[in-house]
This record gives C-alpha cells, structure tokens and sequence, in this order.
C-alpha cells in the first residue's frame, strides 16, 4: 500500500487552504459577481476533494514545492476546458440522437408508413439519416419475417393467411416492394418468375439504393406465387377504393405524412 507522505499532507493543506482563501475573497464580493465565479468555485471544490481522496503520490509528486497548486491545477484544467465542452456537446448529440430513434421506431411501427424515397446525399442535407435507418430496419425486419415463415405456410398449404399476416404487420408497399427487389435482382433468364410477375416487379421504382443489400433465399416458386397474391391484393384494394370513389394509387407511388424530424 502507497504511504501517505508528509509532502503529499502538505499538498492537500495548501490546497485547502488557498481554496479557503479564495471563497473567503468571494463572499466581499456583490453577488452578481459572485455567481460569475460559480463554476471555478465547484470545480476547485471537486479538485480539492480528488487531492484528499484517491490520487497516489506519482500523480502528486510535481507539487510539492508549488506554493499554489489549486490555482495551477485549475488554470491547466481551463486550458483542457475544450475537452469537456466536447463531451458535453456529445451528449447533447447523443440524447437528441435518441428522441429521434425513439421518434422514428413510433412512426415505422405503422405498416402503411410510407418507404424512405430520398438517396443518401439528399438524406444528409435534409439531417434525416434516421428516417433512413429507420426504413431499412423496418425493411430488414420486414424480410426476415418473409424468409423465416414463407416457405412453412406454402408446406402446410396456407399461404394467403401468412401473406395477409405479414401485410398487416408490415404494410402492402413495403412487402411487395421488397419481393420485386428480390424477383429484379435474379437472373434475368430464370423462368421460374412467370412474364407477368418480373414485369410489374420491374415497374417498382427502388425507393433508395440501400435497398440494394435486400434478397432473399426463399425458393422463386414461392416468391413469385407470393408476389402474384400481393399484386392481386393490391388490385382488390384499388377496386374497393374506386367504388368508394377513392383514386386507386400504385404501392410505389403513395405519399405519406414523415415523422416530425
């Protein structure tokens, strides 16, 4: 165990003791003065107390002959003062970073929440990387729920219940858009897309080039049996809004209200 040594005593006194000396120089003061002097009075607290507790005789030994040491331990912390208003900026970005994930997990939580349309520099300049993390997060979880569940509901003979499942938990434009990026991304020879379906997936504009990265390893038969029950839903629903006298829209072109940013 480290010996407490008289120097390393001496140092805590006069620190203490020039720390004393300055409060008592601050209480002559009026106090609009007084609370311009708030946070030096603080931190040379803290320092004060970090002297008397915990700090080993290496991390002391340079002063030992310094007549004012918490005036000289005080002015190199003002030097290094950046630092800490670099960590406290952090942590205004961090917090605010926060709010808008917790902002934009509410928003995505919507299956009709509409797919991110911007490219990444665009993303960047409007500050909305998060709308476009968030879409990708939605997507990826979108897909995996397809690739994990799809192929066991077309072997137990169920597949439009599955398929109504996965619309109604992740949205119609977002599930069909992401099987035409699949169906667009395969060969361009395989016939086990019917002509039909590789020509609407085709038509489905990419809504930004992260979407690049999806794909999926589910059998073709089954995708392009599940694209062609998603492009017969989406006929049905535009068939209903036209009787209502709604105009029927194409899943890649409707617009919706964004999260507040």
């Amino acid at each position: 165990m480290e010996q407490d040594t008289g120097w390393k005593k001496e140092v805590c006194r006069r620190a203490a003791e020039e720390y004393g000396t300055f409060v008592e120089g601050l209480k002559k003061l009026p106090f609009e003065q007084v609370l311009e002097h708030a946070q030096e009075v603080a931190v040379k607290g803290d320092i004060v107390g970090m002297l008397r507790n915990g700090l080993g005789n290496m991390q002391l030994e340079g002063f030992q002959k310094e007549e004012n040491v918490l005036s000289a331990i005080y002015q190199e912390w003002q030097e290094i003062n950046a630092n800490y208003f670099d960590s406290l900026w952090q942590a205004i970005q961090q917090c605010s970073g926060k709010i808008l994930i917790a902002r934009t997990k509410e928003y995505y939580k919507n299956p009709e929440a509409a797919l991110y349309r911007k490219d990444i520099a665009e993303t960047k300049t409007a500050a909305e990387v998060h709308l476009w993390n968030g879409d990708l997060v939605k997507s990826k979880e979108c897909l995996d729920y397809f690739n994990e569940n799809s192929e066991d509901a077309y072997n137990r003979m169920e597949p439009l219940p599955f398929l109504q499942s996965w619309v109604k938990e992740f949205g119609l434009e977002r599930c069909k858009t992401l099987l035409a990026v699949a169906i667009t991304k395969a060969d361009a020879y395989d016939k086990r897309y019917s002509r039909e379906v590789a020509a609407d997936a085709a038509s489905i504009e990419m809504p930004n080039k992260g979407y690049l990265g999806f794909g999926s390893r589910v059998h073709a038969i089954v995708i392009n049996d599940a694209y062609r029950k998603l492009m017969e839903m989406e006929c049905g629903r535009d068939i209903s809004k036209a009787k209502s006298g709604g105009k029927p829209q194409k899943t890649d072109n409707l617009k919706r209200t964004e999260p507040e940013r």
